[in-house]
């Protein structure tokens, strides 16, 4: 059985981009609850044809910290507010874009008999939680911890943008965060959203998030535009839940990685530019599992080959100067499509 609370589990929800900047708003308690069950949907047979979870009642009282509210029918006022707010996101690749409207969940059903819940997901916000590419590794235990849904919100737009012990420094639009905070009609004066919502929402993050977080005001004509954040975050962004026993240690480490950067074709490189560009992917967490990240990758193949005049078929990646030809090329066309498809 799950439980928040316990100290012998980690509890990671992979956080797909698209469900990361998404605009809603409920209490930080609904939203706790809301992330629990798409962590246990995430980790549900994913051969299942349902768009369901199952959850006990035990498991969601243990996300409420008051003890008046810890019972069946708050329990239902949640989930009944669940099923009518709506979540807006933007989907967009390098074709389409697509401004996208569902509800947290679709349904919810109360069995007395076992004391669980049954919640039904629309099909769209389904698949995102089962096939995620980029993603936002969301540490439930610290969910857990933060008491307003803003902060929640914070940590988990941080987590997708930062990088484990490396000082990052971002920058977004105040009217982007507007968006996100679901506060385009609230706290007009800049003056007033730092000190309801930005300044405390940091606070909490410094002290529970495992983070380091400064931010610097950007502005234009003696108004504030958008927000600067520097950012450390000391959490990792790739776990290693699964453990093969047939492996030594390092090798063990290496097939994580190797599986989670999931390169298209290996046989391009030899042994150890093979292991250097797996290395390089994991470091910069990039995978190559959706679409978009595999189409870079054959793109640099071409681009390395017009570059050598040769044919795809007789191309091998077995020196330094290839290599290093591969990987800045592979990195320069990922950023170009980032900052494209970066909202």
């Amino acid at each position: 059985m799950d439980d928040l609370d316990s100290k012998k589990l980690i509890n990671i929800l992979m956080q797909p981009k698209e469900l990361v900047n998404t605009s809603y708003e409920i209490s930080a308690v609904a939203n706790r609850i809301f992330y629990y069950i798409l962590y246990k949907a995430q980790k549900t047979n994913e051969d299942k044809l349902a768009l369901s979870v199952r959850v006990s009642e035990k498991e969601l009282k243990s996300l409420i910290k008051n003890f008046n509210d810890k019972n069946t029918e708050k329990l239902n006022e949640i989930f009944s507010i669940m099923l009518t707010t709506q979540l807006y996101f933007i989907f967009e690749d390098e074709n389409n874009k697509k401004d996208c409207a569902y509800t947290l969940i679709s349904g919810f059903e109360y069995s007395d008999e076992d004391k669980s819940f049954e919640v039904f997901f629309m099909k769209r916000i389904y698949e995102y939680i089962k096939k995620y590419n980029k993603y936002a590794p969301i540490d439930l235990s610290v969910m857990n911890k933060l008491d307003t849904f803003y902060s929640q919100k914070f940590y988990v737009l941080f987590r997708m943008w930062s990088r484990t012990e490396n000082k990052i420094v971002t920058t977004f639009k105040l009217e982007f965060l507007r968006k996100v905070l679901s506060i385009e009609n609230k706290y007009p004066d800049y003056k007033n959203l730092k000190q309801k919502i930005l300044k405390p929402s940091l606070i909490r993050l410094n002290k529970f998030a495992n983070m380091d977080i400064e931010f610097t005001e950007i502005k234009k004509e003696r108004k504030v535009v958008a927000i600067e954040f520097s950012i450390l975050d000391k959490s990792p962004k790739v776990y290693n839940f699964r453990k093969n026993k047939n492996l030594k240690d390092n090798d063990k480490e290496y097939f994580e990685k190797e599986k989670f950067v999931s390169i298209p074709n290996k046989n391009i490189f030899d042994k150890e530019n093979l292991k250097k560009i797996v290395e390089f992917c994991y470091d910069k967490l990039i995978t190559f599992r959706d679409k978009e990240y595999e189409d870079i990758f054959f793109l640099t193949i071409v681009s390395l080959v017009k570059k050598k005049g040769i044919n795809i078929a007789d191309l091998k990646i077995d020196n330094i100067g290839d290599y290093t030809y591969f990987e800045k090329t592979l990195i320069g066309k990922i950023n170009d499509f980032e900052k494209k498809i970066k909202i």
